[in-house]
């Protein structure tokens, strides 16, 4: 099935530094048009940082950010920051149709069907049977081994 490309503001909000991107979507494909990392720090609020990264662009109509902190509803406090990001106030002020606020790891893990066999690199090869797994690391369910990967992002 094919759908339509969509061009997407997509946004990994952290501490130390913010990567922002412009990218188009098509199916599980991606095509960035536009990438930059800033420092974070360097910023009083998000929204700054953001109109930096948007001057002279075509703003999409679409955003996403990951945010590392507690995302409630449309609102997100960052846990390293004092930037309070708005989804409802960056709508009104970039004029996007869509904002969706995700925790970092939520938008990791909704990622990971766009990876490719290309994009995976085995750390440690060792062959464990699920039960051995789930043992060892208390894996209750099938959907947290996605959320593993969000745990191990901040070891890298």
């Amino acid at each position: 099935m094919h759908t339509t490309p969509v061009r997407v503001l997509s946004g990994d909000i952290g501490g130390t530094k913010t990567r922002l991107a412009i990218i188009t979507v098509a199916d599980t494909q991606l095509r960035t048009e536009r990438e930059q990392s800033y420092a974070s720090r360097d910023y009083a609020a998000f929204d700054e940082l953001l109109g930096e990264f948007l001057r002279d662009a075509d703003v999409p109509a679409r955003a996403a950010f990951g945010i590392a902190g507690p995302v409630q509803g449309r609102v997100a406090q960052t846990t390293n920051l004092p930037w309070r990001i708005d989804a409802d106030a960056l709508q009104h002020q970039f004029g996007f149709e869509r904002c969706l606020l995700l925790n970092d790891l939520e938008a990791t893990a909704s990622g990971l069907p766009a990876l490719g066999a290309n994009d995976l690199l085995v750390l440690q090869l060792r062959i464990y049977d699920r039960k051995r797994l789930i043992r060892k690391i208390g894996i209750i369910s099938k959907d947290d081994f996605t959320r593993i990967i969000g745990a191990i992002k901040g070891l890298l």
